[in-house]
């Protein structure tokens, strides 16, 4: 009979434990909320600060001492104004957003004689499963200078972006994923920039903190941080840490069979399985780049 409820015993713990494994692989610890700021050092050298406050990114403090700060409207970016090293306001962003808390328009501004002037405009434009891109260019006087022709972003089911029309250079790029991240690319029309790129990663789901943009761009922060920032023939760079599960490398591979761009990630936690530093070792064409990202928690 002992030796029966010890056997039992052994049951339920091995069952506990194996859960608590499955859980860790299957459900991400969100631990935003404890998390107050991220430090990115390029290189051994340059450091770059985020702010986090309440799920938020604040600011972001430059090395040599320029910052941007940034204003925050129902969990989005609305503004975010640009400051040198002597505190001297140098630009501005202005974002809008539709009901579904997508990117919308994007405005930029500089800082000239004292006075605010608008540059340029894009509009995105949501179509099916299109997105279309249109920049408009503004003279100092406020009248248009030029509009560039409409890129178009596709999605699939996932609302995942699976190719990119770049009118202005003709360039292109189509992407395939599985299990919410991205497999491989295919860019074309960018010169050197074109060929192909496969991806790893690693087994465990990304937690919150693993990528900053979600405290600027709200629920949508996947697509609207490509609108807003990678849409050339290396947004795979962008592109592969948007997915389900921590990056653990990737390589690109040029045309002319050369490996263009390699990437490998290695991630260390806390007892508590907190993601406390990222490791980025990068090989870009023959420049080796060294990017490290730790994390703070309260």
């Amino acid at each position: 009979m002992k030796k029966t409820a010890s056997v039992l015993i052994l049951i339920v713990i091995s069952i506990f434990m194996y859960s608590c494994d499955d859980e860790s692989m299957d459900s991400p610890i969100q631990e935003s909320n404890d998390l107050i700021a991220i430090q990115e050092t390029l290189n051994q050298a340059s450091t770059t600060n985020y702010t986090i406050s309440d799920g938020i990114n604040t600011q972001i403090m430059y090395s040599g001492g320029s910052y941007n700060v940034q204003q925050f409207s129902d969990g989005l970016m609305v503004l975010s104004d640009f400051y040198d090293q002597n505190d001297d306001f140098t630009g501005r962003q202005e974002f809008q957003y539709d009901a579904s808390k997508r990117l919308i328009n994007k405005s930029s501004y500089s800082s000239v004689a004292e006075a605010t002037i608008l540059n340029h405009i894009i509009t995105f434009v949501y179509s099916g499963n299109e997105i279309l891109s249109t920049k408009v260019n503004y003279n100092p006087d406020g009248s248009i200078e030029s509009s560039d022709q409409s890129n178009i972003f596709t999605l699939n089911s996932n609302n995942e972006i699976i190719k990119f029309e770049n009118f202005n250079f003709g360039g292109i790029w189509e992407a395939t994923y599985t299990n919410g991240n991205l497999a491989t690319i295919i860019v074309s029309g960018y010169g050197n920039k074109d060929g192909s790129a496969t991806f790893t990663y690693a087994n465990e789901l990304a937690s919150e903190p693993y990528q900053k943009e979600k405290f600027r761009f709200g629920p949508q922060w996947k697509t609207n941080i490509m609108l807003h920032n990678q849409v050339g023939g290396f947004s795979f760079k962008q592109l592969a840490e948007l997915g389900a599960n921590y990056l653990s490398g990737y390589s690109h591979v040029a045309l002319d069979g050369s490996n263009v761009v390699s990437l490998t990630v290695n991630y260390e936690f806390d007892a508590q399985g907190r993601l406390t530093k990222q490791t980025k070792n990068k090989i870009f064409y023959t420049n080796p780049i060294d990017r490290v990202l730790t994390y703070q928690y309260e």
